[in-house]
């Protein structure tokens, strides 16, 4: 842990901001800093994204997060967000993406072909942790937005991802 809060000290004294990629796996993004279960040589912290007690409050200027909300159960999910919302500087940013069930219904709708949903409401297999990975839960934007409220999230936005 003492390699991260080094690397966030590093960055503050340049005054470049500190982002977190977290649940980043396999995807390295320059100028964040990786914290995921798995091991891989771009991981900064390897650790539970829901426990970043080794931070700073207010420190964070953005944390991005892709698809790891799914793997908590519902009842886990309002501490891990208060979590996240502890260590980010007041007015920065969460990022964060989540499989939508009202997509999932329009795929499913559109092609009536239960295939092609199934990751996303129930999880993959893991090559790198051989082993498959559920989903415990799947968000509409209402859901999510309620919980990110409640963890003390204000001003809630859809953002495009392809951008």
């Amino acid at each position: 842990m003492q390699n991260i809060l080094e690397k966030i000290k590093n960055l503050q004294s340049v005054q470049k901001p500190v982002q977190l990629h977290l649940g980043c796996g396999k995807r390295f993004i320059p100028e964040f800093l990786h914290i995921d279960l798995d091991k891989f040589p771009h991981i900064d912290v390897v650790g539970n994204v829901s426990d970043l007690s080794y931070i700073y409050d207010n420190t964070v200027d953005l944390i991005y997060a892709c698809h790891v909300l799914e793997y908590f159960d519902n009842f886990e999910l309002i501490p891990v967000l208060k979590e996240w919302y502890r260590v980010l500087k007041k007015g920065s940013v969460l990022r964060v993406s989540v499989p939508d069930f009202d997509k999932v219904i329009e795929v499913y709708k559109k092609y009536d072909n239960m295939n092609l949903i199934y990751g996303f409401l129930y999880g993959r297999y893991s090559q790198s942790k051989n082993e498959r990975v559920y989903h415990r839960i799947i968000y509409t934007h209402k859901t999510l937005r309620e919980n990110l409220l409640k963890a003390g999230f204000e001003s809630i936005q859809t953002y495009d991802w392809k951008k």
